[in-house]
């Protein structure tokens, strides 16, 4: 794994693109753990999931650097965390359309259509208020950078 740390030219969010060829829960754990041990609440990260891909885990919930994840319906979110502070949620990326969290972390699908890769990004991007870590297979970072900053 590799990471680099980029500013959005387009956004005020620092921008973080990591290399992980499985999508798997190590870096995850660790990006959760890495935001928490910095002072960010566990409510103000979001990890977003394109349906189908790692949702399965995420509806049984699962333990990502000390805090509880899982997918939460939307109606149901707010009394489901209100007496779980050490929680995190997990959610579609059409469960995050209008709504943004101060951390978002977003797990990349491979293979996906240029219209779908644009509309993947816009609303991941728009999504996050100060950070935003994009976690992906090694071969698709420079494709979702492009992205990111508008040069594809």
């Amino acid at each position: 794994k590799s990471a680099r740390s980029i500013r959005s030219k387009s956004l005020a969010i620092d921008v973080e693109f990591i290399e992980n060829p499985d999508g798997g829960g190590q870096i995850l754990s660790e990006l959760v753990a890495k935001e928490i041990s910095g002072g960010t609440m566990a409510k103000d990260i979001v990890i977003i999931t394109v349906d189908g891909f790692r949702e399965d885990m995420f509806r049984k919930g699962v333990s990502l650097g000390g805090s509880g994840t899982r997918i939460i319906p939307p109606k149901y979110e707010a009394d489901y965390l209100e007496g779980r502070p050490d929680f995190v949620r997990a959610m579609t990326l059409m469960d995050a359309k209008g709504r943004e969290f101060p951390v978002v972390i977003l797990l990349d699908l491979p293979n996906m259509d240029l219209d779908f890769e644009l509309n993947f990004m816009h609303v991941a991007i728009t999504r996050a208020k100060a950070k935003l870590y994009v976690v992906s297979r090694p071969e698709r970072i420079a494709a979702l950078r492009k992205i990111a900053y508008g040069e594809a």
